[in-house]
């Protein structure tokens, strides 16, 4: 009978080549392939000629405007996500299971869809534009976004998630007896979150930073369709290899815990909740027009606030012509397959 000890060993033993392979084979080989073609010049050859392209003018520009968008998405994140973690640890509220719910929408909104929504929402015939434009008297052109403004709200409204939930998992471990030191000793609420607080959460932010930062700099959708001829790498990246230059597009790449409670009363409350709910509304207004979209046919949303009529015939389309149905599929199956995998090497 094999003792305990050894059964141990051949678990870890499995979980040990699960993580090997999987570090050798989507990691490190990856990396080298890729550090390989960045030095590949025709079929033998090696040259520095793909890294001497990063010395130009263009590429230092489009490296300046990605890494410059990415620290403000990382600012405007960390902002609104760790405003809503506070919100949802330290304020009791009606509907706060729901709205919970609410506030992770932007995991679930792929990036594309997320983009496009946007467009019909703040662009320069968006749904939102024109409402504020009717609301004000402005030109709609007063509340159109685009450019870099454009691209960091997009970012922002993506990736604010990561701090809501890594500064959440901390809040929810947080030592309360700290807090409650910080009080009786005479601090004010303002100097019990900054002296206190804020010190606590450095992991998480740190680790939402670099998540936010690097998912920024991958993003290609977002600089795409609000970037206009500002220049950024992943654009770069995606022209060098529509152009053939598969070595320039590789160089391109590369105590005793108790739960803690904060008293917010009288018009602070207000404001802060008034402030939450008019944000989580924010979040919904990209899925609700994905919606709307769905339920209109193309091209007769074009001058109006809101669709003159609807339609369920895209729908009916989707399910009666396969190949408009078949994408629906494959994407369920890719998914469901990749979150099997994840679990695996995840838990490994």
């Amino acid at each position: 009978m094999n003792s305990p000890s050894k059964r141990f060993t051949a678990a870890s033993s499995s979980m040990l080549f699960i993580v090997v392979f999987f570090a050798c084979g989507y990691i490190l080989f990856p990396l080298y392939a890729l550090l390989k073609e960045s030095f590949l010049v025709g079929a033998q050859a090696y040259s520095l000629q793909a890294y001497s392209h990063l010395l130009r003018s263009s590429l230092l520009q489009a490296t300046f405007n990605s890494v410059a968008i990415s620290i403000l998405s990382v600012i405007g994140s960390g902002i609104v996500g760790t405003f809503i973690a506070y919100v949802f640890q330290y304020i009791e509220f009606p509907a706060k299971s729901f709205f919970s719910k609410i506030v992770l929408i932007p995991l679930a909104l792929p990036p594309l869809v997320g983009v496009i929504s946007f467009l019909f929402l703040i662009g320069e015939s968006g749904m939102l534009s024109r409402i504020l434009s009717i609301s004000s008297g402005l030109s709609p052109a007063f509340f159109t976004v685009s450019g870099w403004t454009g691209i960091v709200l997009v970012h922002v409204y993506s990736f604010y998630v990561y701090f809501y939930l890594f500064v959440s998992s901390a809040l929810s471990q947080l030592d309360g007896n700290a807090l409650d030191a910080s009080a009786s000793l005479g601090a004010s609420r303002a100097r019990t979150i900054w002296k206190i607080l804020l010190p606590m959460l450095t992991p998480a932010f740190v680790g939402a930073s670099l998540i936010t930062f690097m998912s920024s700099m991958a993003s290609f959708s977002a600089p795409l369709l609000f970037g206009g001829t500002t220049r950024f790498l992943t654009l770069e990246i995606y022209t060098a290899k529509l152009n053939g230059d598969n070595s320039s597009s590789a160089a391109l790449a590369k105590g005793s815990i108790r739960s803690s409670k904060i008293a917010h009363r009288g018009f602070t409350r207000i404001v802060v909740l008034a402030l939450t709910f008019a944000l989580a509304l924010l979040f919904a207004l990209p899925v609700v027009t994905i919606v709307i979209l769905s339920f209109i046919k193309e091209g007769s949303w074009t001058y109006q606030i809101f669709p003159s009529s609807f339609t369920i015939e895209n729908y009916r389309r989707l399910f009666n012509e396969p190949h408009l149905f078949d994408p629906f599929v494959n994407s369920i199956r890719m998914s469901l397959t990749a979150a099997v995998l994840v679990v695996i090497i995840g838990v490994a």
